[in-house]
């Protein structure tokens, strides 16, 4: 299934760290703060994207575009203030992973929605930079997830084609923005059910990175 597969891309919100439930649930305590409850499936349906994306949705949902931008401060300021204390748990198998990949002269690209500078704050907190160099993120395109933009920059930056390459997703957003940019995908799930994506192209759809390890070995 792995077959001549020498590059990984790895999302990392939920992921490689277990941050998709903490943006929830900081997403949470603004909307029960303003009285947004009426809305709060929009929380989980803008997982996996950014910016541009976030607005259509939240348009598409809500009917105003500056829905959660409106907020987007205070969560930030939330998430800092959560940081200066805590660090981030990786997900299962991640660091076991990653290591493998990197002994094995696999190549590691990172590919997330986030911007960059919260990337690189998240990798540090999670204790995961020393394994990843390489890196394309929300603020690197015009156009984030479930847009392919970001996937094609990797694949031009890095100079890859994309049959050598399999992405690992935990989205549907990040799962049809690679599918869009016709890389294998394989999923695993955190806070999103996958297995009602059978539009979508995904090679294997497993519970945690250990068992992507496996498949690798």
């Amino acid at each position: 299934m792995l077959k001549n597969k020498n590059v990984f891309l790895f999302d990392m919100d939920g992921l490689l760290l277990d941050t998709e439930a903490l943006h929830v649930k900081l997403w949470h305590k603004i909307f029960d703060k303003y009285h947004l409850n009426e809305h709060e499936d929009l929380i989980t349906k803008v997982i996996g994207t950014s910016g541009d994306q976030a607005r259509m949705i939240a348009k598409e949902m809500t009917g105003d575009p500056d829905f959660l931008n409106r907020h987007e401060e205070e969560k930030a300021l939330m998430l800092k203030d959560y940081l200066k204390d805590h660090d981030l748990k990786q997900k299962k198998g991640a660091e076991k992973l990653l290591s493998y990949l990197y002994e094995h002269d696999y190549d590691i690209i990172l590919v997330s929605s986030t911007f960059e500078e919260g990337v690189e704050r998240a990798l540090a907190k999670g204790h995961l930079s020393h394994w990843i160099d390489k890196k394309v993120c929300g603020d690197h395109v015009k156009y984030s997830k479930p847009n392919p933009d970001i996937y094609l920059r990797a694949l031009s930056l890095y100079n890859h084609q994309a049959e050598e390459c399999v992405v690992l997703e935990d989205s549907k957003n990040g799962i049809k923005a690679a599918n869009a940019a016709g890389i294998d995908v394989i999923g695993v799930p955190d806070l999103i059910d996958l297995s009602e994506m059978k539009e979508e192209h995904l090679i294997a759809v497993v519970p945690s990175l250990e068992d992507v390890l496996e498949m690798v070995k």
